[in-house]
């Protein structure tokens, strides 16, 4: 069997899923560690209370917000939102200009989990199963990124590219 370098449909669809979903989770909850409350809508504010309570999901770096979190939820912000959309857009028109900096993107991620991931995982105010469960939720914005790095590095994505003008 040829190794294959293009993205497969499947592939495709599960990064446009990720990406797409991924801008109103950071625009409405994530964000929300990293600047005033007042800026967001009220459903967002009580959806992220009641998530980070012992009623919700306990997520103790979404109550507690310690300084270093709030930084990478900066970065998200600042450095991911706006890939979310560029990716978005170059995985709909099968851009391969996506290639260069999805692996930046993936690299990037990839990093700021591990102390998220640790955290959780080092926790002593969280039951092994809030522990597990938070991990468990987590875990896909480490697992995406990293098969996005790993299908980024083995070549162009699309085989027939758009033709960008």
């Amino acid at each position: 069997q040829v190794f294959r370098t293009m993205l497969s449909e499947l592939e495709r669809t599960v990064f446009i899923i990720f990406f797409s979903t991924h801008i109103p989770i950071t625009c409405m909850i994530d964000g929300q560690a990293a600047l005033p409350t007042a800026l967001f809508p009220k459903p967002a504010v009580d959806l992220l209370k009641w998530y980070s309570s012992s009623e919700g999901f306990n997520d103790v770096l979404m109550r507690e917000q310690p300084a270093w979190f709030r930084h990478i939820v900066t970065c998200e912000l600042l450095f991911q939102l706006p890939f979310f959309v560029y990716a978005y857009r170059a995985l709909m028109q099968r851009d391969n200009s996506l290639r260069v900096p999805g692996m930046i993107y993936g690299s990037h991620v990839i990093t700021t989990m591990v102390p998220i991931l640790g955290h959780f995982a080092e926790s002593t105010v969280l039951t092994l199963n809030e522990r597990i469960f938070l991990i468990v939720i987590y875990s896909p914005y480490l697992l995406v990124p990293l098969w996005f790095v790993a299908a980024m590095l083995r070549g162009a994505p699309f085989e027939n590219p758009k033709k960008r003008p």
